[in-house]
């Protein structure tokens, strides 16, 4: 279990922890309008690659996403919206009208993407009067102008009344440099830099068990949406967060699920998301509902993330809604269960309270020093040298395994490199062996560990 203070907590006074204008004073705009007009296709085409979902289904994108462009010969924040339909009947839609009214405010001018091929819809007047009492720049894009055919129709859109509109096609990447010279041109002067982030973590789990309140309460902002209804987050959002005067990325990612139960081609582009957030991590963590315990699927998301060779940590969540057990009891009914991931430490929070969810920055220091370790070879190999004596290695075929030398040859994650006479000589049960000696010697907490078995030439 991880014990730890936590000590000079530090989170952001900026109402939008990952605001860039205000961290950065790069000029930031907002991608508005309707669902289904091609926000993220826009939002993608910008970027250069695809990180916001995009897919035919209306309200796709709920939360805002942020990111930096650094194209057209130009730096800007960018941030794509969830579709405004002002429609009760979803669910969603007050949560992804509390988003965009949070990217209204802070962010310093507008694409305002409308359809035109489908032509003016009332709901686009709406968002056009809503963009208006902003007081700051827009700029209409008229998407889907596949053709020349097409680009006639951009002419109708002026009864919106803007004056700046310009025919684009997000998909055929079609009119986004005047698109972009025509917005920036009006918005602040800011630098170029980036915020420098120290860690970068992803928080993965099965769905509803938490992450996106935690990514809230870390941030002290309503950065992300929140819902009992399962499956909220379907994109991977990152946001920000000051500690010790360092930036450390959180990523709040969707909830994974059995892949026989990922029936929809959106969660399937959630999950394929999540599996990428968690290739540019340093560190990821596995919350689960302390209610539900380890499940089957909590144990592959924990095989995931070792296969990805991450250091990694078991969250405990709802933890103020358990009772009637000491939390080392409880990790000893659950210990059968991570068996071959018992370095893994262990933190129980609330998320909703914030109880402990502090101690997780000090944590994250914590695994970034065991994985980042390397042992000098001297010590490896006197320390080596105990444990064939102590305990060597069976006999297999009649032969003897002989061991020449053990060098650790790369970090993230640890890896060693044993020389041996015959490599075919060692079986599983002595490479564990190994492991769990170097575990008890040098700590490596939280990170796997790997051997390269190599005969010596």
């Amino acid at each position: 279990m991880f014990i730890g203070p936590c000590t000079n907590l530090e989170l952001s006074n900026d109402k939008e922890p990952h605001d860039m204008s205000a961290k950065k004073k790069l000029p930031t705009i907002a991608i508005i309008g309707r669902p289904n007009v091609g926000k993220s296709s826009l939002f993608n085409r910008l970027l250069g690659k695809q990180l916001s979902i995009v897919d035919s289904t209306e309200g796709v994108t709920r939360d805002r996403i942020y990111t930096v462009v650094e194209r057209f010969s130009q730096s800007f924040g960018l941030i794509d919206t969830g579709g405004l339909s002002f429609n009760d009947q979803n669910i969603f839609q007050k949560d992804i009208e509390t988003q965009v009214h949070l990217a209204l405010d802070q962010c310093q001018g507008f694409f305002f993407v409308v359809d035109g091929k489908s032509g003016i819809h009332p709901l686009d007047h709406v968002i056009a009067n809503l963009i208006r009492n902003q007081g700051k720049p827009c700029v209409v894009a008229v998407n889907k102008l596949d053709s020349d055919d097409h680009m006639a129709h951009i002419a109708d859109f002026f009864e919106l009344g803007y004056q700046k509109t310009v025919g684009i096609s997000a998909k055929q990447n079609l009119g986004l440099t005047v698109l972009v010279d025509s917005i920036l041109k009006d918005c602040e002067p800011g630098k170029v830099s980036a915020p420098s982030v120290k860690h970068t973590i992803a928080i993965l789990g099965r769905p509803n068990v938490g992450k996106s309140s935690l990514i809230n309460k870390l941030s002290n902002s309503e950065r992300v949406i929140v819902s009992e209804k399962s499956g909220t987050t379907r994109d991977s959002i990152d946001v920000q967060v000051k500690y010790n005067g360092h930036i450390y990325t959180f990523i709040d990612t969707a909830g994974l699920r059995y892949n026989k139960k990922i029936k929809e081609s959106i969660e399937f582009f959630s999950a394929t998301r999540t599996q990428k957030s968690l290739e540019r991590c340093d560190i990821a963590m596995v919350m689960i509902d302390a209610n539900d315990g380890i499940s089957t699927q909590d144990l592959k998301i924990i095989r995931m993330i070792d296969d990805a060779g991450k250091a990694c940590a078991l969250i405990v969540n709802k933890w103020d809604m358990f009772s009637g057990i000491h939390q080392k009891d409880y990790m000893l009914d659950q210990a059968y269960k991570l068996k071959p991931y018992k370095h893994i430490p262990n933190l129980f929070i609330s998320a909703t309270e914030g109880k402990n969810t502090g101690k997780i920055l000090d944590l994250i220091s914590f695994l970034d020093k065991e994985q980042h370790q390397r042992i000098s070879t001297g010590i490896l190999n006197r320390f080596f040298q105990k444990i064939v004596k102590a305990t060597p290695p069976p006999r297999r075929r009649g032969s003897l395994v002989k061991f020449y030398y053990i060098s650790q040859v790369d970090r993230l994650p640890p890896t060693f490199q044993i020389s041996v006479n015959n490599k075919e000589l060692l079986d599983a049960s002595y490479l564990n062996l190994i492991k769990n000696k170097l575990r008890l010697a040098f700590g490596f907490t939280g990170t796997p560990i790997r051997l390269n078995i190599q005969d010596k030439k």
